[in-house]
């Protein structure tokens, strides 16, 4: 039956099957028995339910609805015959039979017109859509019968929710009741993360485990028992952050219609959508057809269009034995085998490369290669090569025998630089002339009429850097994250460095290919200091662009200054490609996030979360204007291509690993997990072996399948089994050679390969090349270059010093004093507490954890979102924060406690009266900065001379000598928190100290304070902050006095904060002379003379 006759005879009532080949107008032959539904059977375009696979494909078939509803509008409004012509297009035609239906039915012009005009105006509200965007309306109008709690937030996995769940289930095994199950676990899984990715599948609920725990395999019983528990706590997360994901709407819809009002909802989806047409069924799984079927089968109209010779989508749960159990059921397959592709001769060659080849061609006794029949207007001449018709099929072999016994990587970069010379000579001008348009003149071939197709992404990137080497632009699109680009590492690296303003961090990022910085430029910055205040300012106002309209405009002004130094790099269109889509995204993201702070975690998260199989984030065509382009098999589905190149095909496979993925004898998806090498042995294992190994071979001949049904005019593959071990290539099984075990059988199974190719040529009847390998030596642009001359090195005029370092305060405190420690791992850590001491007392909550626990907080916190707040009145959104840095820092044991705490904490520290007049609740953003690094120069120093300096004005009277008798290089450290209030600077520190009881009524009162400052010498630390403060100061405001301009140091003790402002504050300004004697004491030579 041929296409135009299938949509309009076939029979549409109850459930159908269409299998349609590549080629053969799966999608013009949807979107005919749509228009049929709505033509002959008066459905509105409401009542039917179209389902497929990307956004894309709606997008796609709703246009071409609305062209086909406006053009039948038009021929029903037309006083002209409605009988089909020879010269009519085949939709046309299609339409014209149609409508004649419809009046013969009794249906007028007028009426019917009318009908199909108001219908294409409702394509846009149409029940077209995806799996996932159908499961998610039906749950949000049928919620309640479903059982479905309120929708939340809507994320694409939840990788990171096993990832945690399955760590903290591995912890709970770390113990000493449970030390025998973790001595199997680590012996099994080795790591909590390679547990993780076994459960992220098993998750699902459509593998069962082999052998069964009744088995006595006691690793198989703790796999069951992680995923029951981590299935369990992935549930609580979701429901605690209100967030679910994809696989969550397609599980809630199937568990509702399997569930006690199954029949009820059922009926009213039906009710809805009478009709429903699935496409790309073969890549649909267990449970999604479960939920249609359900639906539709007893009631409804279900018509199912798809190829199982094209189920290559295994990864994201497709699983073709569903399609083949769907087709048992039909009473009639309908086929598709008239391909409006490819050019007659090409399909000579493919009908004779599967003629005979059975069930070895898919490995399936239910998928079966119908025969194609030439469809199209594609003409044998379109690709002229050397002035006559191409040769459709060319299969590369006798490839050289070093090749075929390398290594994957060597043999990789060899076929790749083949690949690229047969590009470069069909490339060769005058060479190669393409007939683009039916009846039209031939033109030159160019780069974008070619497609390489491969397997991953290490092939894709080893053709594009051998078609760079020949001069030949390509462009590459693979199944892989843009936030796994180096490009998504680099945003965020300006993004943290510009929310902090943290010019050591911001030296860095100029380092990056986007700002191109060299040691010239850092050289010229230290020459002439203005030129870094002038790169200073610049960076400033991108941080002012990114906070008033956000990253993307932020990185367009970046883009203005340094696009055409990207540009010019040999990858530049695929760095600014990855660019302009994290602009994009990360714009988007951004009105979730709170803050500049917000959107770099949200990074941060995103490229420890990049997911491959996400399309919102997989990278981009950078540009398809003249170019090569690159595609996995994946990413080429259903899609064509002039000329095909196949570099890789005969790359062998990798052996399977356990744990063992197969389907069983009934086709239901298994897995075979072996705890240790001996259970790798068993029989039984050896069988989910050799099922896995079938498995995998159905997949690669599917594979095959998909990439030799691209080319419209010609194919290039490689055929010789190249590799030293590993599975057989999937084009040498089609072809029934048994590559050999290793290179005393290479002679007999080329011998063989010759044999079988020198038959394939002759049935194919002139359709079929067999040629030699182009030579990889002759596209090595190399080889056509002068040799390097060699470089001079130059020699270092001066002895190199070795006594330049980095100090801070912790260092010095800990140099002399070893009961002085850094700054926050102190904190907490001093004298027992009372048990029965306040929450705010509470020693169980001391220590540097939690310390830098409430560091975290806040800095990020929003001082005026906490103005007037309490712990039990918190600004929205700060319980999960709370309890997110808690589980970060392994404070989450005593979480009720540690949560209150924090907040009640948090709360003081910025609602509590400062001695300048202000709390830091009143405060605007923009007079405050946390978290501020500092690193000022030390010139060579007397530490003995600066401690003399020190005790002079009082200050760390205590301390004898510091361990250094002489400072040389930086002086580093990070402010907590620097702020401009009543035209003086402030810095502030957190001390989130226990303070010891002495019975005092008041334990944080001035005096109190005053001992702990002396005991821990945070004297020393204030005193160089302030220096810091003062060189910085005077280094950008000419007019700048620190007598008038810098109000102290406070620090905060937080536990001991109270409305009254009285206790807990330590506030100090040290007089001017001091600070100046310091600064001009530690500062090197050049600047003490400046």
């Amino acid at each position: 039956m041929n296409t135009r006759d299938l949509t309009l005879d076939m029979p549409i009532d109850g459930l159908q099957l269409i299998e349609a080949s590549a080629g053969t107008g799966k999608t013009w032959t949807l979107a005919g028995l749509y228009l049929r539904f709505v033509v002959e059977r008066r459905r509105a375009v409401g009542e039917i339910l179209a389902v497929t696979f990307t956004e894309a494909a709606t997008q796609e078939l709703k246009r071409r609805l609305r062209e086909r509803l406006v053009d039948c509008a038009a021929l029903a409004s037309a006083e002209v015959a409605l009988t089909a012509a020879i010269s009519d297009s085949a939709e046309a035609a299609q339409a014209k039979t149609l409508l004649a239906r419809a009046l013969d039915a009794g249906e007028t012009r007028a009426q019917l017109a009318r009908r199909l005009r108001l219908a294409a105006l409702d394509v846009d509200h149409a029940s077209i859509t995806t799996i996932n965007g159908f499961c998610r309306r039906a749950l949000a109008e049928y919620g309640l019968l479903a059982g479905r709690a309120l929708a939340g937030t809507l994320v694409a996995q939840d990788r990171d929710l096993v990832e945690t769940a399955t760590a903290d289930w591995w912890r709970g095994k770390a113990t000493a009741a449970a030390a025998a199950d973790f001595d199997v676990l680590r012996e099994a899984f080795k790591t909590p993360q390679a547990l993780a990715k076994v459960l992220d599948s098993l998750l699902p609920g459509t593998r069962r485990l082999l052998p069964a725990i009744d088995g006595g395999d006691r690793a198989v019983a703790l796999l069951h028992q992680a995923l029951d528990a981590v299935r369990e706590r992935v549930v609580a997360a979701k429901r605690a952050t209100a967030r679910h994901s994809h696989d969550d709407e397609i599980r809630e819809l199937h568990g509702a219609l399997a569930g006690e009002n199954g029949a009820e909802l059922a009926a009213r989806l039906h009710a809805r959508c009478p009709v429903a047409l699935i496409d790309e069924f073969q890549d649909t799984d267990a449970r999604q057809f479960a939920i249609f079927e359900s639906i539709y089968v007893p009631r409804g109209d279900l018509i199912l269009i798809g190829d199982p010779k094209q189920a290559i989508y295994g990864f994201r749960g497709g699983d073709v034995h569903t399609y083949l159990r769907a087709q048992r059921r039909v009473a009639e397959r309908q086929t598709l085998t008239r391909n409006f592709r490819s050019t007659p001769t090409y399909l000579r060659a493919l009908n004779a490369l599967y003629r005979g080849a059975g069930k070895r061609a898919f490995e399936e006794d239910d998928i079966v290669y119908e025969a194609l029949q030439p469809g199209g207007k594609a003409a044998d001449d379109d690709l002229l090569i050397d002035g006559v018709a191409a040769t459709p099929l060319t299969l590369w072999c006798d490839t050289d025998a070093a090749i075929k016994r390398s290594s994957k990587d060597v043999a990789r970069a060899q076929l790749a630089a083949a690949c690229a010379a047969g590009i470069f000579a069909l490339l060769t001008p005058g060479r190669a002339r393409l007939r683009e348009k039916p009846d039209g003149a031939h033109a030159p071939l160019r780069p974008a009429h070619i497609a390489v197709l491969v397997a991953m992404h290490e092939e894709a990137r080893a053709v594009q850097d051998a078609l760079r080497t020949r001069g030949i632009a390509s462009a590459s699109i693979t199944r892989s994250s843009v936030f796994a680009s180096e490009e998504a590492g680099e945003l965020h690296r300006l993004l943290d460095a510009l929310a902090d303003f943290d010019e050591a961090r911001l030296r860095g990022v100029l380092t990056t290919r986007l700002f191109g910085a060299t040691m010239t430029d850092f050289a010229g910055f230290v020459a002439a200091p203005h030129t870094w205040s002038d790169q200073l300012a610049w960076l400033a106002e991108l941080r002012d662009i990114w906070r008033a309209r956000g990253v993307a405009a932020m990185l367009a002004r970046v883009f203005e200054v340094h696009a055409a130094a990207l540009l010019g790099l040999a990858d530049g269109e695929r760095r600014m490609t990855n660019w302009l889509q994290l602009a994009e995204l990360a714009q988007t993201a951004s009105i979730d996030c709170v803050g500049l702070r917000g959107l770099v975690d949200w990074l941060a998260a995103r490229i420890a979360q990049a997911d491959d199989n996400n399309e919102d984030e997989q990278l981009r065509l950078e540009s398809d204007a003249g170019r090569v382009q690159i595609f996995t098999y994946h990413k080429s589905k259903g899609l064509q291509f002039p000329v095909v190149f196949l570099p890789f095909t005969g790359m062998r496979g990798g052996a399977p690993k356990p744990p063992y993925r197969f389907h069983d004898g009934e086709g239901n998806p298994a897995l075979f997990f072996a705890a240790n090498a001996e259970a790798a042995a068993t029989p039984a294992a050896l069988a989910a072996c050799v099922a896995t190994a079938h498995d995998d071979l159905a997949e690669e001949l599917r594979k095959l399948y998909v990439a030799l049904t691209r080319a419209c005019c010609a194919t290039f593959a490689c055929v010789d089994a190249i590799g030293s071990r590993g599975e057989e290539p999937a084009l040498l099984h089609l072809l029934g050679v048994a590559p050999a075990g290793g290179t005393k059988d290479a002679a007999a199974t080329d011998a063989q390969l010759a044999s079988r190719l020198a038959a394939l040529r002759a049935s194919a009847a002139g359709a079929i090349a067999i040629e030699t390998l182009p030579a990889a030596a002759a596209t090595r642009l190399a080889d056509t270059r002068e040799a390097a001359k060699p470089g001079t090195v130059r020699r270092m005029p001066r002895a190199l010093r070795d006594d330049w370092r980095i100090v801070s305060y912790s260092r010095l405190a800990a140099g002399a004093r070893d009961d002085v420690r850094a700054d926050r791992s102190d904190e907490g850590a001093s004298a027992p507490v009372d048990g029965a001491a306040s929450v705010a007392r509470s020693a169980v909550l001391g220590g540097a954890r939690f310390g830098t626990a409430f560091h975290e907080l806040i800095e990020v916190a929003d001082f005026r979102a906490w103005r007037d707040r309490h712990p039990r009145n918190l600004p929205p959104g700060e319980d999960a924060r709370i309890d997110r840095i808690l589980q970060r820092h392994a404070l989450d044991a005593d979480a009720a406690e540690a949560h209150a705490l924090l907040a009640d904490l948090l709360a003081r520290t910025l609602n509590a009266p400062l001695p300048f007049g202000a709390r830091l609740a009143d405060l605007a953003a923009e007079a405050c900065r946390a978290e501020m690094p500092f690193h000022f120069s030390i010139g060579h120093a007397d530490t003995a001379r600066w401690l003399a300096l020190l005790h002079e004005h009082g200050y760390v009277r205590e301390r004898g000598r510091f361990e250094l008798a002489r400072l040389e290089g930086l002086m580093t450290g990070v402010l907590d928190l620097v702020l401009f209030h009543a035209g003086r600077w402030w810095v502030i520190d957190y001390k989130t100290n226990i303070l010891p009881d002495t019975g005092d009524s008041r334990p944080y009162a001035a005096t109190a304070l005053a001992a702990a400052v002396r005991d821990k010498e945070y004297d020393l630390q204030y005193l160089i902050y302030l220096t810091a403060l003062h060189r910085w100061l005077k280094s950008r405001d000419p007019g700048y006095d620190y007598a008038r301009d810098i109000g102290g140091a406070l620090y905060l003790f937080v536990r001991g904060l109270d409305a009254r402002g009285v206790d807990g504050v330590h506030v100090d300004t040290p007089p001017a002379a001091l600070i100046e004697a310091i600064d001009a004491l530690l500062a090197p030579a050049a600047e003490a003379a400046a």
